[in-house]
């Protein structure tokens, strides 16, 4: 378990005061537009007026999109506009989202239900159901035999019962980070549309934001990621690491919530388990 703390360049924002005692949003909150289009002639980002957009017009791109196309046009092509799609989803994509629905009841109860040290294993228990639910509707490969069979390098690194050994360990690393009078939770799963063009305003960026808060008084996005390059021996492998800098998806969430806050949001912490 590690945080990897990146860092972006943004140019001046859009100023809009926010309390820091808003109430947080919820997974039922409306998506937001920033609520006005962008201009960054002179270096400076300033309100259009707004323009009427017909639903069906719009074109929302987000990061696996983008990252597919860098990567393949025709595989972008048959996933994105035929919907061509593996019958069967790996376990690696299965186990990164139940991890990071068992991340949301995490954060949750220690941060905002404030649930004592004592108790950590009921959250260890929340968790590791969150997690399941997911797995279970996923159909993910619950048993070893039935992992192995898609898996014959014959490492399990992919099951609920690796989750719950990470589960534990994950919350007796984080909970000084969690519940650290610096930190502030602010958002948990917080889904964002922000304009891409000047020209366009048909054309969103959208996604989610895995968690935002305030770490001693400046914004900071926390992004989960799960990865097999790792080893408690040497840690994160180099090249998993510096694939975040640069970083598409890390520039377009610093874009996101510096639009959604109205301030400068200045780095992303990579969660990595």
């Amino acid at each position: 378990m590690a945080v990897l703390r990146v860092t972006g360049v943004l140019s001046k924002l859009l100023r809009k005061p926010r309390s820091s005692a808003a109430k947080p949003l919820s997974r039922k909150s409306t998506i937001s537009t920033g609520k006005a289009l962008v201009s960054t002639n002179s270096g400076r980002i300033t309100k259009n007026k707004p323009q009427n957009v017909t639903a069906h017009r719009l074109e929302l791109y987000d990061n696996t999109m983008l990252s597919d196309f860098r990567r393949c046009h025709r595989m972008w092509l048959f996933r994105h506009q035929l919907g061509w799609r593996p019958q069967v989803p790996s376990s690696a994509l299965i186990f990164g989202q139940g991890w990071h629905d068992a991340m949301d009841v995490v954060w949750k109860a220690v941060c905002w239900d404030r649930i004592a040290k004592k108790d950590r294993g009921d959250v260890v228990v929340a968790a590791h159901e969150a997690f399941e639910r997911t797995w279970e509707e996923q159909d993910g490969p619950y048993t070893v035999e039935n992992y192995l069979e898609s898996n014959p390098d014959g490492q399990v690194k992919h099951s609920p019962d690796v989750a719950l050994e990470m589960l534990i360990h994950y919350i007796d690393q984080r909970w000084a980070y969690m519940r650290d009078p610096d930190w502030e939770l602010l958002d948990i799963e917080l889904p964002f549309a922000v304009p891409l063009h000047t020209d366009r305003p048909d054309l969103f960026y959208v996604g989610r934001l895995d968690k935002v808060g305030r770490w001693r008084g400046n914004l900071r996005v926390i992004e989960h990621k799960t990865t097999s390059m790792f080893a408690k021996s040497g840690g994160f492998q180099q090249r998993w690491i510096d694939s975040f800098s640069p970083n598409t998806q890390v520039e377009g969430y610093l874009y996101a919530a510096s639009m959604h806050y109205g301030e400068r949001v200045k780095d992303v912490f990579v969660d990595g388990a």
